[in-house]
């Protein structure tokens, strides 16, 4: 429907207007409005707000600074109960994928508990787990501010691996040494990646990370 509409970002009935200057604002809003009128949509007054600096969209929020984990969101999870069984640690897995791009190696972090949930595995909750489920949140308690991408800036790819997991991380350098991360990833190694010598783990994860932001 609104498809052609350039700074526009749509997602089921939400709508986000961008723009890089006042009138470019304006004009880009003219155009999505005019759209709506013409398949005879309306919109509610009070749904609508104007020219913010920083607005809230799918459990992030979006500036010109960049995109970070909507605090309201992340501390839900922060003030969760440690789990008490299978279910509540799934529940509060779950909660944690949605940000793991605001959370480097968030994958090796959360082994201890991904064990836990093998079919093998007996529930024994102990002090690791415990430790692992308090730095998740301690990190989920500060997520990294996520630039945007400039296709004008370099851009770099470091990737790093450890007995568990691999992880990777795609960040712009500018001129004067400052580095600011576009976005990281990581996943856990599977049982016959974990055989791997150290220099493969690293080589596997310069592929995913490879692979992940291509």
């Amino acid at each position: 429907m609104l498809a052609g509409i350039p700074n526009v970002v749509t997602y089921l009935d939400d709508i986000i207007l961008t723009g890089a200057t006042d009138d470019e604002h304006r004009r880009t809003l003219k155009l999505v409005l005019g759209r709506l009128k013409e398949v005879g949509l309306r919109i509610r007054k009070e749904k609508f707000t104007f020219f913010q600096k920083e607005v809230e969209y799918l459990g992030h929020s979006l500036s010109s600074k960049g995109i970070r984990a909507d605090p309201k969101k992340t501390a839900a999870i922060v003030n969760m109960p440690l789990p008490t069984n299978i279910a509540k640690l799934r529940f509060f897995l779950g909660m944690c994928n949605f940000y793991t791009e605001f959370v480097p190696k968030l994958a090796e972090m959360c082994s201890p508990l991904n064990q836990l949930l093998r079919k093998e595995a007996r529930w024994n909750w102990t002090g690791e787990h415990t430790k692992a489920v308090e730095r998740v949140k301690r990190l989920l308690n500060s997520p990294l501010l996520l630039t945007h991408y400039h296709p004008e800036w370099p851009i770099v790819l470091a990737a790093d691996a450890s007995n568990e997991g691999i992880g990777a991380v795609v960040y712009h350098r500018l001129r004067d040494g400052t580095v600011k991360v576009i976005a990281p990833a990581s996943k856990m190694l599977n049982a016959a990646q974990r055989n791997y010598g150290q220099i493969e783990k690293e080589a596997l994860a310069l592929v995913y990370g490879v692979k992940k932001f291509h």
